[in-house]
């Protein structure tokens, strides 16, 4: 006997799936049909509890295999099946990095710190010494440390204070400056947004090639490319940033200077000019022998324009008491902000109210000098930066 039980259907726009009333009705069919069209159907007869677990697997099943040919798409797949399409245009996802901090340590000269010293900051994080040092006759030395945690764990100026594995001869530490902040994992929007770009990897002189070849570059984040192909200067953006005749725009975020300008001047086509902040001389040693000709590359490292964040929400007695610090932190670990891309205060009311059930959002406003307005505009020379001691949680 067949089952009466729908199947799957492949359809010109994706999979059809019968639903799990579909799928009782149909195993009811075929156990009462077994057994003569005798039999009582409700659900709490033996014969019912029967259908209701058969429907239930074969629904499980449906559902894992709709999920399994999402991950063949790539603006659904995540996972080990997103990194299997990367792998394809040979992209592997980025790991998570730690937060870096120079630290000033004091005692006596010649005081030897070595590498993996470990430091807290004032929220209990630790970081430990990527390299040896030695206190000098001013009684300090810089040393660079790296979070334990990776991830965005903020480390303002001030906040590195403690030293948390004595050594003899070492006084104290202090950041004089701001941490540069780590990042998790790449998520699996970032991932699917460098595949994208990197389609056009083996192409030339396109400004989606450039694009492709720079975002390759290690420790690359981010990217903004732009033509001007007229007899003159273009002013581009709320900055009124100029951009040369016949030129090309790169901004860059991350990256070697060297890698940056390398990955430019391979992938441009020939006789455009630059523009940018930063020069890095090519030799060309692949083509000609010595003496080899030398080329200045220009590119553009965005300045970081700090966005201020007012935030207010309801007070009740079941909002967590640690709800500020949980926003703070869940807004800085949320989608990094781009070159160029405005900024909108509507971005941030889900990284708040993820942050509990019962956060009662009343407003969030944002701007450069004070957080008043619904949006910042930033510039293509310009990227937003958000750090702890720029947002303010006010319970209201």
């Amino acid at each position: 006997m067949a089952s009466t039980v729908p199947q799957i259907e492949f359809a010109p726009t994706g999979l059809v799936i019968p639903s799990e009333l579909e799928i009782l009705a149909a195993a009811q069919a075929d156990i009462n049909s077994a057994f003569g069209n005798v039999l009582n159907a409700a659900l709490e007869t033996p014969q019912g509890q029967l259908a209701s677990s058969i429907a239930a697997i074969i629904g499980a099943n449906n559902d894992l295999f709709a999920h399994f040919v999402n991950q063949i798409d790539p603006d659904f797949s995540d996972g080990s099946m997103q990194d299997a399409i990367g792998r394809i245009y040979y992209l592997t996802r980025r790991a998570a990095t730690s937060t870096l901090v120079t630290c000033t340590c004091s005692g006596a000269e010649g005081t030897v710190i070595p590498i993996n010293s470990l430091v807290k900051d004032v929220s209990g994080n630790t970081y430990k010494s990527t390299a040896a040092g030695t206190i000098a006759a001013t009684g300090t030395v810089d040393i660079v440390f790296s979070s334990i945690d990776t991830g965005s764990v903020a480390a303002p100026s001030g906040t590195v204070t403690t030293i948390y594995q004595s050594i003899p001869g070492w006084d104290s530490v202090t950041n004089a400056t701001d941490g540069t902040l780590g990042r998790a994992v790449e998520s699996r929007a970032e991932f699917e947004f460098r595949r994208k770009g990197s389609v056009a990897l083996n192409g030339r002189g396109s400004l989606g090639t450039i694009y492709a070849n720079v975002f390759a570059v290690s420790g690359v984040t981010d990217v903004y490319p732009y033509e001007n192909n007229t007899n003159s200067v273009q002013t581009i953006g709320p900055s009124d940033y100029d951009v040369a005749p016949h030129s090309i725009y790169i901004a860059v975020l991350g990256g070697t200077d060297e890698d940056v300008a390398l990955a430019i001047w391979k992938s441009k086509d020939v006789g455009a000019d630059y523009n940018g902040d930063t020069t890095v001389m090519i030799t060309d040693t692949e083509n000609y022998s010595y003496p080899y000709p030398t080329y200045a590359v220009k590119f553009q490292r965005p300045a970081p324009v700090a966005v201020k964040i007012a935030i207010s929400i309801v007070d009740s007695p079941v909002v967590p008491v640690d709800a500020a610090a949980n926003i703070k932190a869940a807004i800085i670990a949320g989608d990094p902000a781009r070159i160029g891309q405005e900024v909108v205060a509507g971005q941030f009311f889900a990284a708040v109210q993820g942050v509990s059930p019962y956060i009662k959002i009343l407003s969030i406003l944002i701007g450069e000098a004070t957080p008043t307005g619904a949006s910042v505009n930033i510039g293509i020379d310009e990227v937003a930066t958000f750090s702890a001691s720029d947002i303010t949680v006010t319970l209201v």
